[in-house]
């Protein structure tokens, strides 16, 4: 596959401590990382860094060969989407409304949105079944039904990489499966190309083709969920010891937490 995105040698420092350190991997055309490791091991502060929210101290990341920190903001917005761990609105907007938003780099200054914007915000809407929603105010949405409308947002800008971070925390069990599946079908059915971070390593394995495993700023292992969760590999990154077990069908690894002191 062709290769999109290429994170090369990035560091980031917060208050003269290594966030990110000497990080470097690649996202081919249509792939599915997930991010995972500890809390405070730099995943969220990656994606900042990939969608130009933060600039690293030193290295680049690179979309099709360019840097980023080179392009224009309105390109990086129409190639890169980013969907954060909670957003908060604290005016009242319709969910239409709030999905406009998403085709901000397409509106000129001073211009007002057009026919195109609009249908681009209804197939947005639809894609993500919260089209039924437009008219309501984004507020009175319960959390699993706000995170569609804020996924719709993002797929209104008809990015190349869709970003999210923790995308289905906060949520029940029904409104996880919900929108990981829709992830999933956006990643196979309109080959978007998706990097998600994210705590819960069991539904990491069963919906990320490839993952990454960051450790104190740095990548401790990227490649499949069969080979990168071990029992070994957890203890290494987390401290804690489990058991794994294997799906039948799918060969896919499961984490098992054995309750009690560590060994």
């Amino acid at each position: 596959m062709k290769e999109t995105l290429r994170i090369n040698n990035v560091s980031h420092r917060y208050n003269g401590s290594n966030v990110l350190e000497g990080v470097s991997f690649s996202v081919s055309m249509g792939g599915f990382l997930g991010v995972i490791g500890p809390n405070g091991a730099g995943k969220s502060t990656l994606l900042k860094v990939i969608s130009r929210s933060i600039k690293p101290d030193t290295g680049e990341v690179l979309l099709d060969g360019r840097p980023i920190c080179e392009m224009k903001r309105r390109e990086t917005a129409r190639r890169i989407a980013f969907v954060p761990e909670e957003t908060v609105v604290n005016f009242s907007f319709t969910c239409r409304d709030i999905v406009l938003m998403g085709r901000t780099p397409y509106i000129n200054r001073f211009s007002w949105e057009g026919n195109e914007d609009y249908r681009k915000v209804e197939e947005a809407m639809k894609l993500t079944d919260t089209l039924k929603f437009k008219a309501r105010d984004i507020n009175d949405l319960s959390s699993g039904e706000k995170q569609r409308v804020i996924i719709a947002r993002a797929l209104a800008q008809e990015p190349d990489i869709l970003l999210l971070d923790e995308p289905t925390s906060h949520l029940d069990i029904s409104h996880q499966k919900v929108i990981l599946d829709l992830i999933r079908k956006l990643n196979r059915d309109n080959n978007l190309t998706i990097i998600t971070v994210m705590h819960d390593i069991n539904l990491a394995a069963l919906y990320c083709e490839e993952l990454l495993f960051l450790n104190n700023g740095k990548i401790y292992m990227k490649g499949s969920p069969q080979e990168l969760i071990t029992e070994n590999n957890i203890r290494e990154v987390y401290g804690t010891d489990v058991q794994i077990s294997r799906d039948n069908k799918t060969g896919l690894p499961g984490v098992i937490i054995i309750p009690g002191g560590n060994k």
